[in-house]
């Protein structure tokens, strides 16, 4: 099961750094869930000024927040894929 971003802001000749993170046990142990997020290189300051940068740091709080920041964004595309147990 994946869920993608539409895709909102897009200049050809724009470098992009991207981001990922995954969370889960492992296959042994239940659904790994792994999301990723790519920026316009153009864009970094202002992803910087939001905080996103070290998930291990953020409250469930301010994750949640910041999801919803970037699902909002004009210029951050996104993905979350989820893979079973059992796969």
């Amino acid at each position: 099961m994946s869920t993608v971003a539409t895709k909102k802001y897009s200049k050809e000749k724009d470098e992009w750094v991207m981001g990922i993170d995954e969370a889960g046990r492992g296959p042994v142990l239940g659904a790994m869930l792994y999301g990723a997020c790519i920026c316009p290189v153009s864009r970094l300051e202002d992803l910087k000024q939001t905080g996103v940068f070290d998930s291990k740091q953020l409250t469930d709080e301010k994750r949640r927040e910041l999801f919803k920041m970037i699902k909002k964004s004009e210029y951050l595309e996104w993905i979350i894929d989820a893979i079973p147990a059992d796969w």
